[in-house]
């Protein structure tokens, strides 16, 4: 009887500890929220922006608790004022795109503390400037150059306020922006690199921009709209600008080709879509100068080669390989590309969609042989 007695005890002891923890973890629940923080933008690939200071009020200690992201991250407490907790975000993988965060304890998410960060990065700022004229770019420039002046106060005040900080901050985000506008501005001045090293942009006929194509003139254009750079296999191949990648075509086998048509009365957007289909696995990047680059031909791409990715015109980005097109016994390695000058319609920024580049003149679009090998020079710096 005594033990019956001893084991209903426990058992009761049990529920009460457990009713009491249940009891404690939603009134904690409740008495937690997010409050502010003092950016609503992170900058995963900044090292000065890639962090974020956050604030929640509670009533009870919170200075463990772990806050949730999927992004490699570290998270941890800085300070307490009265019922505030201060903490910092930091975000350590600049392909985070996971925008959405929130408290947790005891492994049970607090909904009352969800908050979300705009997660930005280069290329976003790169994309929205990308597409303006130099003048608005300039006017731009100017604009938050004067924002950034009156903010500049608040770099040497001593006063930890939260006013105070999501300044400080706003005054390094414009400066950011600056710096990508004054990088853009500066790309533009300068000439495209030739982007296989080692290796001089071609004068060879057949391997120019408006080089006839009369064996498919029934289904294309029949018009090479691009440069030939013939160069053994594997030679390195870097951007010829500063750019984001904006589409990426990876998944395209040789019997793709069959899809493409060719019986009847072809339309100008039809025969576009052949040429697409014909430029194989391929790549396209928006440049600095606004242009569009179609790399193609393309057998194994990169595999940080994703689109809304940033690269700098230093950077390799895949190798020289043959095309297989027009037959899988093709072997005459090259790099096939093509420079697409932007009409620049500020009304459509980021609607352009890929049939609406893919009709874009391409550079030097009608010039003679002689005014393109002529005309290249202007565009393509030396090596």
């Amino acid at each position: 009887m005594k033990k019956i007695l001893l084991i209903i005890s426990i058992i009761i002891a049990l529920i009460l500890s457990v009713s009491c923890l249940i009891i404690n973890l939603n009134i904690l629940e409740k008495k937690i929220s997010f409050i502010d923080y003092s950016s609503k933008n992170i900058f995963p690939d900044n090292k000065k922006l890639n962090s974020n200071i956050v604030i929640f009020k509670s009533n009870r200690d919170i200075s463990n608790i772990k806050i949730k992201n999927s992004c490699e991250n570290n998270i941890y407490f800085i300070w307490k004022n009265n019922s505030f907790y201060i903490f910092n975000i930091e975000i350590l993988n600049k392909n985070c795109n996971d925008w959405s965060f929130i408290l947790v304890n005891w492994k049970k998410e607090l909904e009352e503390t969800k908050f979300n960060l705009n997660i930005l990065n280069k290329s976003n700022l790169f994309s929205d400037f990308v597409d303006y004229s130099d003048e608005d770019l300039k006017n731009l420039k100017n604009q938050l150059k004067s924002e950034k002046n009156k903010l500049s106060k608040y770099i040497k005040s001593k006063n930890k306020s939260l006013y105070n900080l999501k300044k400080y901050r706003l005054y390094n985000e414009i400066k950011y922006k600056i710096e990508i506008i004054i990088s853009i501005l500066e790309k533009r001045k300068q000439k495209y690199e030739i982007p296989v090293k080692w290796y001089l942009i071609s004068k060879e006929l057949n391997e120019i921009p408006n080089a006839w194509r009369p064996y498919r003139n029934h289904y294309t254009d029949w018009i090479h709209h691009w440069w030939d750079i013939i160069a053994p296999k594997w030679t390195s191949v870097s951007a010829l600008d500063d750019w984001i990648i904006i589409r990426v075509v990876d998944n395209f086998d040789f019997e793709d080709i069959s899809n493409m048509k060719k019986e009847g009365k072809v339309s100008y957007t039809q025969k576009l879509r052949n040429l697409d289909i014909l430029r194989w696995k391929q790549v396209w990047v928006k440049t600095s100068k606004w242009d569009v680059v179609f790399y193609s031909h393309l057998t194994d791409i990169y595999k940080n080669i994703i689109e809304w990715y940033f690269i700098e015109s230093w950077e390799n980005i895949w190798t020289v390989w043959s095309s297989w097109v027009p037959d899988r016994d093709y072997t005459n390695f090259h790099l096939h590309f093509s420079i697409m000058k932007n009409p620049y319609d500020i009304k459509k920024v980021w609607k352009y969609w890929y049939e609406d580049i893919m009709s874009w003149n391409w550079y030097l679009k009608w010039f003679s042989a002689d005014e393109v090998i002529k005309w290249q020079e202007n565009i393509f710096n030396k090596k």
